[in-house]
């Protein structure tokens, strides 16, 4: 993952890029859930959802 700022007030960016893994999966990650054949990832919320955060 790659962030960079913007210029002369333009927004900032973040770029991903995929390869291969470094390590294995841990067995409850989304990654290994995925392999394993379920359909699902971790629940995606926004922030104004988490208690507190604002």
């Amino acid at each position: 993952m790659a962030h960079t700022e913007g210029v002369d007030g333009a927004p900032g960016t973040l770029q991903a890029t995929v390869g291969e893994p470094e390590e294995a999966a841990g067995p409850d990650t989304d990654v290994a859930l995925l392999a394993a054949g379920h359909p699902t990832i971790t629940e995606l919320r926004t922030v104004s959802a988490v208690p507190g955060l604002l």
